[in-house]
């Protein structure tokens, strides 16, 4: 079946601006009959949502990769959910890639502790929501049972909900508290690591020059773009030199060589030699 072109219909963009967030780019490709390239340029287009790009998924790949060959890996996957270990990882791209993949050990470990933190933070939070949605429950199933008339009111009952009320909101107080210590230590690395950043960062302004090549030559990426851009200029100043190694007719009628050595005359000359072989001779 062939592919739909062109100008994307109303519905068709409405269907993309709702289904985005729900379905993949494929699937909305597939439904609306059109290239999956095409449906990814009217996200970007629209700013709908962000695109992965192939470059990106690599990149998110090869740090995933760094992160499970460090040695904190054993003890991240023990003390996380699988659930969790999905977390920790979107956030570790995010950070590292934030410091441009330039992340001694120590800072390193900074990060891992940080994150861990973060999730743990996170935990506590939810069994404080869980706390105070119980709290509401009890204290609604008691104003009902208080609404009954004290000849009807089950008192066993009421001890009951008093008894687990009162265990709900100590646990919240214990979680607030627990939640106060985890913010705490989380302050203190930020510090730490914002102090050694800013350590180095007075270290490169001392031997810039130095410092930056080797920053360049540690950032994986980097050298990518930059090995690709070199074999593209490579590439570019190969075909320019055959352009001027080839004969050019000039505005005044004359035919020449635009860059002539000695390496393109000897060329020349063989190929000269070829073509007066190859051309039968006028002379039978």
């Amino acid at each position: 079946m062939s592919l739909k072109r062109g100008k994307y219909s109303r519905a068709e963009e409405q269907f993309v601006i709702d289904e985005v967030n729900n379905l993949t780019i494929q699937e909305i490709a597939d439904k609306l009959g059109r290239a999956t390239n095409s449906v990814e340029s009217l996200v970007r287009r629209k700013k709908l949502k962000v695109i992965v790009t192939k470059e990106d998924r690599e990149d998110i790949t090869r740090l995933i990769g760094i992160l499970h060959k460090s040695p904190h890996w054993e003890k991240i996957i023990i003390a996380l959910t699988k659930k969790e270990i999905k977390w920790f990882q979107k956030d570790w791209i995010s950070m590292v890639g934030q410091f441009g993949e330039d992340v001694w050990y120590t800072e390193e470990k900074y990060i891992v502790d940080w994150l861990l933190l973060d999730i743990k933070k996170y935990r506590t939070l939810k069994l404080e929501k869980d706390a105070l949605q119980e709290v509401e429950r009890l204290e609604k199933e008691l104003t009902e049972e208080y609404a009954i008339d004290m000849e009807v009111r089950d008192g066993m009952l009421i001890v009951s909900l008093e008894q687990q009320l009162a265990l709900q909101k100590s646990a919240m107080t214990q979680h607030n508290a627990a939640l106060k210590v985890i913010m705490d230590k989380m302050e203190t690395m930020g510090k730490h690591l914002k102090a050694n950043r800013e350590e180095r960062r007075d270290i490169k302004a001392n031997e810039d020059t130095y410092w930056g090549y080797i920053q360049m030559l540690e950032d994986e990426k980097y050298r990518k773009r930059e090995s690709r851009q070199a074999q593209l200029m490579k590439m570019a100043q190969n075909k320019a030199r055959e352009k001027l190694y080839e004969y050019h007719e000039y505005m005044d009628g004359e035919i020449d060589i635009p860059l002539l050595t000695p390496e393109i005359a000897l060329r020349k000359r063989e190929e000269d030699k070829y073509e007066r072989a190859e051309t039968p001779s006028d002379n039978v």
